[in-house]
């Protein structure tokens, strides 16, 4: 099973949504259990022009974040590795109809 969440968000005007700044990501098997955190901040890029009305309403956006985390055995908790790097993804969202949102409303978003 893998989940992942957000603690910070941010309005970012290109994309005209909220964004998140960070990221967590856990997984877990009946052996292992795996934590990472993204530090995405200003990592991403917006794609998807304002050309057509379908590419108006949608955008995509290109993470290229730093990550590192590390993997547990689940019986006894012992440290099996630790990883860092840069990872890479996207998330597709429709565009907000304001022009901006505070980071009190995106937090809430």
């Amino acid at each position: 099973e893998a989940g992942w969440f957000h603690n910070e968000w941010s309005f970012h005007e290109e994309a005209r949504q909220c964004v998140p700044r960070d990221g967590f990501l856990e997984a877990a098997n009946n052996e292992y259990y795996m934590r990472a955190e993204l530090d995405i901040g200003n990592s991403q890029v917006p794609m998807l022009s304002k050309a057509t009305p379908v590419t108006s309403t949608y955008v995509i956006m290109e993470w290229i974040p730093t990550m590192h985390g590390h993997i547990y055995r689940q019986g006894t908790g012992e440290l099996v590795a630790s990883f860092s790097g840069i990872a890479g993804g996207e998330i597709s969202f429709k565009r907000a109809i304001v022009e901006e949102k505070t980071e009190e409303k995106c937090v809430q978003w």
